[in-house]
């Protein structure tokens, strides 16, 4: 174990745990090292932990919620504690429960377990992926960390561009779990465990979210027990020993969030953040002000301008890969501006995935209710008035919608939803791509990785099979990693109560009717929010939390797109050929269709390339 290059890769992640940095060496076999951000036991939870005799060490990233039920029960079973940390409940959890002590765990975390004796690192992430793990084998070594660059200042971790990551990154803009765009770096799947024993390497599932047992529920029924786990999964992520607050959008998710908090907590501090510059369709500050009114909270609102052109180095420095989701501009403002203010938000991330909230979840149910449609109606009328519908000048996605609506409709409920999720499908990847990459990749991948998860749950309703493939490649792959890359590049912990995965496994037993009710999205949890928000509230057309690229690709950022995605800039990683670069660009400029996405991921990869390589 090189010492020095484990120092490099803690320094490298810093802004993790600006409060405190320890290590363990163990000669020859294992080098541990951990960044502190304080939450809880300020003073006395320095990383790496031992137990008792030093035998067995821990580091961990995260927050343990029911750690104090189980270090009594630990206490109980004659364990000594010597901190007040959840990270020692995990470590003397491994004693009593070994590799089953994850099953135990209700919270957030990455962590890494040395076990000296039997010359075992156990290693596991959470259920859902909220935290994430990197890893690489490399000349004989197994070197993992929090982050991409903490792997990538490791002298034994090589950097090359993986094409078939590439083809994945294009079409959902992300690259699923367990790929990434280097080639050799793995990530750990969300609910799995990882382990090193005489030389083999294993990662094995310990979890898996079931659709196939719908309970016999009634509406009122439903709402109750919902409501009962969310201001559960609420009220026990209130615990902290630093300043805590809230995001809040003016959206039914944040919103009724923010209504359990106040039933718990003294004034709670919430956050919201709007636009300058042809954003006014984005903008939820008003609403925001209306709740904050309603439950009294101390509200701060910031408000960002259309002048991003700094700030995507410094995503890309975050990230270690290109975050093609444009939430992460605004994401990226309010995490800064809150950070000033508390150590800890809660955030509404998850709802959409728990109750049926997503417009392409209605689209796809939809579709089959159209399915009766003359096939030469839709190809030679519906499609073609679709196609010349001119792009909005708000930037609204509705038109770009209902393009993809009108040409998925001939096809199956899965193959529908994987054409909404699929931002390039393989025509369009396979256009922009030079004939270099396109021999390297297998271009129907991207849709295989869809199917193989709906074949997971294909016993359950097309819903909850549309709800499963985004639990196993949106959240994960996109949203959670967003979130913790942007909020830790602020040192700001977030935290999500919709996605406790006891929340998760009770909103699974939830008929699909009861989220999607007719055309009304999220309809039980909008029930649930009935007694919490004011009645306007309620159905209120959902705006999303994004910024309006579009608008200003159009506008004040024309020249930098054009500039950043020259062909002399592309050339520089030689993956798209600049013609189809240009036309994709024309189609957006000239309100064609709205690519704004699509631009945005170009972007992203293009000033990751050289950043990285």
């Amino acid at each position: 174990m090189d010492l020095d290059a484990l120092a490099r890769m803690n320094e490298s992640i810093t802004h993790r745990g600006p409060d405190e940095a320890g290590s363990y060496h163990d000669p020859g076999r294992v080098g541990l090292a951990m960044r502190r951000l304080s939450i809880i036991d300020l003073a006395g939870g320095r990383q790496p932990i031992a137990n008792e005799d030093g035998s067995v060490r821990i580091v961990f990233n995260g927050e343990i919620y029911n750690f104090r039920q189980l270090r009594r029960e630990l206490v109980g079973l004659g364990h000594t504690f010597r901190t007040q940390t959840d990270t020692e409940a995990i470590l003397h959890g491994y004693e009593a429960w070994g590799d089953a002590v994850v099953e135990r765990l209700r919270g957030m975390f990455t962590f890494a377990i040395w076990d000296q004796r039997a010359g075992r690192l156990f290693a596991a992430r959470d259920r859902v992926g909220i935290k994430q793990l990197f890893f690489s084998e490399a000349d004989g070594q197994l070197v993992f960390g929090s982050e991409i660059k903490a792997l990538l200042t490791h002298p034994a971790v090589g950097r090359a561009l993986s094409l078939p990551a590439l083809n994945q990154y294009l079409a959902y803009l992300y690259v699923p779990e367990p790929a990434t765009l280097f080639e050799g770096i793995h990530e750990l799947r969300a609910g799995h465990t990882l382990v090193v024993s005489d030389g083999k390497l294993e990662t094995k599932p310990y979890w898996k979210l079931r659709y196939d047992v719908v309970a016999d529920l009634s509406e009122s029924d439903a709402v109750a027990g919902l409501r009962r786990e969310l201001e559960e999964a609420v009220r026990i992520r209130l615990v902290a020993d630093v300043p805590l607050g809230a995001f809040l959008s003016g959206g039914i998710d944040s919103a009724t969030m923010v209504a359990l908090m106040a039933r718990h907590s003294d004034r709670v501090k919430t956050f919201s953040i709007g636009y300058s510059g042809g954003g006014d369709s984005f903008d939820e500050r008003v609403y925001a002000r209306e709740l904050a009114d309603r439950y009294a909270t101390d509200h701060t609102e910031f408000e960002m301008s259309p002048d991003i052109r700094d700030l995507v180095p410094r995503l890309v420095r975050a990230f270690d890969h290109p975050c093609a989701n444009s939430t992460a501009v605004p994401t990226w403002f309010l995490c800064e501006e809150t950070r000033r203010h508390v150590t800890v938000a809660l955030s509404g991330l998850g709802g959409d995935e728990v109750a049926g909230g997503y417009e392409r979840y209605r689209g796809a149910l939809l579709g089959e209710r159209l399915a009766w449609l003359p096939e030469p109606l839709v190809r030679h009328l519906i499609r073609p008035l679709a196609a010349a519908l001119p792009d909005p000048k708000s930037g609204r996605q509705w038109a770009q919608r209902l393009k993809r609506f009108t040409a998925s409709l001939s096809l199956p409920f899965d193959a529908r939803y994987f054409e909404f999720i699929c931002h390039l499908n393989r025509e369009a990847r396979e256009a922009l791509l030079t004939d270099r990459v396109r021999d390297a990749i297998s271009p129907d991948e991207p849709r295989e990785i869809y199917e193989g998860y709906v074949r997971e749950v294909a016993d359950a309703d097309a819903l909850h099979r549309a709800l499963y493939a985004d639990l196993k490649l949106y959240l994960p792959g996109d949203l959670l990693t967003l979130m913790d890359r942007v909020s830790m590049a602020h040192s700001l912990e977030v935290r999500v109560p919709f996605l406790d995965h006891e929340v998760l496994e009770y909103a699974a037993t939830i008929s699909p009717t009861l989220k999607v009710r007719g055309m009304r999205l999220k309809h039980v949890l909008k029930e649930v929010a009935r007694e919490l928000l004011p009645e306007s509230f309620i159905d209120r057309r959902k705006m999303g939390f994004s910024a309006p690229l579009a608008v200003w690709f159009r506008g004040e950022l024309r020249g930098w797109v054009e500039e950043v995605l020259a062909p002399a800039e592309l050339a520089h990683a030689g993956v798209f050929r600049p013609e189809a670069v240009r036309a994709l660009l024309d189609r957006h400029f000239d309100r064609t269709e709205n690519l704004d996405n699509q631009i945005w991921a170009l972007i992203a990869f293009t000033v990751w390339h050289r950043e990285h390589f």
